[in-house]
């Protein structure tokens, strides 16, 4: 997390207390500060974080930024077809953010927050728009009679977990979650 500036490490702490305790919802204060040190340590290497703003035509920093991010993980890429399950699902997304949570209106600010844990990959979208949830969507059907539900069907597949949360104030997050692979020198 030492690229990543206090606020957004205060919002990913924030974010695993919050998927920890299972819930928004606290029976007392939440306290943290985070101080950035090594200034010029975090200028010299990749960004964790993204901020576009509503627009399908951000969506080509969406998917650099998701190669850069995957590319710098030098002892975790597994391949060209993981790189392009992790660029399909967050594109995705941020496209259903902008077509559905605004409405398709431009302008409106998304955060992408990117991550590596032991073991696992995350992508973090925050965006003020209109909540999602995703019991309330049909499944595609394949047949050709409706077009809906295909980005959230091809999302689901490509990542191990997938949340969707609003905060009290009025913030919602979507959390993509891709565990690692075992390659073949680790199975056997």
């Amino acid at each position: 997390n030492s690229t990543v500036p206090p606020e957004t490490l205060i919002e990913r702490i924030r974010t695993a207390v919050i998927d920890h305790a299972g819930s928004a919802d606290f029976s007392d204060d939440l306290t943290c500060i985070a101080v950035r040190v090594d200034e010029a340590r975090a200028a010299t290497t990749r960004p964790t974080l993204l901020e576009i703003t509503s627009d399908l035509g951000e969506l080509e920093k969406v998917r650099a930024f998701v190669r850069s991010f995957y590319g710098a993980q030098e002892d975790w890429a597994q391949g060209e077809e993981e790189e392009f399950e992790l660029e399909l699902s967050v594109n995705e997304a941020v496209a259903n953010i902008i077509k559905h949570a605004y409405g398709g209106e431009p302008g409106h600010p998304i955060s992408i927050d990117a991550q590596r844990s032991e073991g696992r990959i995350v992508f973090s979208l925050f965006h003020k728009g209109k909540a999602f949830d995703p019991a309330t969507a049909p499944p595609p059907l394949f047949d050709g009679s409706r077009d809906s539900g295909y980005g959230l069907f091809i999302i689901n597949q490509n990542m191990n977990q997938v949340t969707y949360t609003q905060e009290q104030k009025g913030r919602c997050l979507i959390r993509l979650v891709k565990d690692r692979r075992k390659n073949r020198k680790e199975r056997d």
